[in-house]
């Protein structure tokens, strides 16, 4: 497949209500911290049906001020994922995302170093087709 599917799940994310207030994107640009910030980000994948389906590794990064404003952005993102994106069709509705499995759930991966952000990780296979 020609689409990126990070950026179909960004474009979706975006439009979800629950996500008002907290910038989504695909990398850490512009990000200031202690701000909340939803990063998708492309792991790797395969092909599984020539050009028309494909596994797709996402990985999720939840940033924000502390673990009360963290955990509940990145539970509700992994519900999104897993419960909505299965069967919706994206990308003016040339790609299906079939189904979402879950790798790893949410866990703290929290920078106490340098900017002292909270941090929380979630891994995700996605299924897609055309």
């Amino acid at each position: 497949m020609r689409y990126n599917p990070v950026q179909l799940l960004v474009d979706y994310l975006k439009t979800q209500p629950e996500f008002a207030g907290i910038t989504i994107a695909k990398n850490m640009t512009g990000h200031v911290t202690g701000s909340k910030r939803i990063v998708l980000s492309y792991g790797g994948g395969s092909r599984f049906v020539r050009d028309k389906a494909d596994h797709w590794d996402i990985a999720s990064s939840v940033h924000a001020r502390t673990d009360d404003e963290a955990i509940p952005i990145a539970m509700t993102l992994r519900e999104v994922l897993l419960e909505r994106i299965p069967s919706i069709r994206l990308g003016g509705g040339r790609v299906t995302f079939a189904d979402v499995q879950e790798t790893n759930a949410p866990y703290d991966f929290s920078e106490s170093v340098v900017s002292g952000e909270v941090r929380f990780l979630g891994l995700y296979t996605v299924t897609a087709y055309m």
